[in-house]
């Protein structure tokens, strides 16, 4: 049986650790794919193929979010990555210690935010700000590095990614597809009314 919501850090160690490890994983896979030389192209993007023609590494600087969407509305966008942190880490707090599947949801969400946060502060014409106002004015991009060409629409190719992009994904996939829901009124998660 669930215990009761309330605002507690107590048993979300998980969320924690799948936290640290995610942003570790994000801004290390970038700096290893960014320092890696991709051979130039003169018939379309350059890109380095690790699996024959279809998955492979490159150096794309993205001013929006998730595959591109948004271009040119940074500085909306890390307004909505820090308030997404917010809602989630208030989220989090109210959530039962049981709920193992929504912590790794949320942490994989909130490590994919802090991922492309860092990018936005640090990868800017302008260098690192904490600086507000300049961060909203001049925004840094992400730096996207991973490449799929299936041959086939939608995937030839599909958008350049990274880490980041791909935890916030999973993430939003398990709350949506796994997280039970409370029946309207009645207080208890339908594993519980039965």
């Amino acid at each position: 049986m669930g215990e009761k919501a309330g605002w507690s850090w107590r048993g979300k160690g998980l969320f924690f650790w799948i936290f640290l490890v995610g942003v570790a994983l994000d801004l290390g896979s970038k700096a290893w794919a960014f320092h890696m030389e991709i051979p130039f192209s003169l018939g379309g993007p350059p890109v380095r193929w690790l699996l024959d023609h279809w998955l492979g590494l490159t150096h794309t600087q993205n001013p929006g979010a998730i595959w591109g969407i948004g271009g040119g509305m940074s500085g909306l966008l890390v307004v909505i990555r820090l308030v997404v942190l917010f809602f989630v880490l208030g989220f989090l707090l109210r959530m039962p210690r049981d709920r193992k599947l929504a912590h790794a949801a949320l942490g994989l969400i909130s490590a994919g935010a802090v991922g492309n946060l860092v990018d936005n502060l640090s990868n800017r014409a302008g260098g690192f700000t904490w600086n507000v106002a300049e961060l909203l004015k001049s925004p840094g991009t992400v730096r996207d590095f991973i490449h799929v060409d299936l041959g086939f629409w939608p995937f030839h190719p599909w958008p350049d990614f990274n880490a980041a992009d791909s935890m916030i994904l999973i993430g939003v996939l398990l709350l949506v597809l796994f997280h039970p829901t409370q029946k309207k009124g009645s207080g208890k998660s339908p594993a519980a009314s039965r």
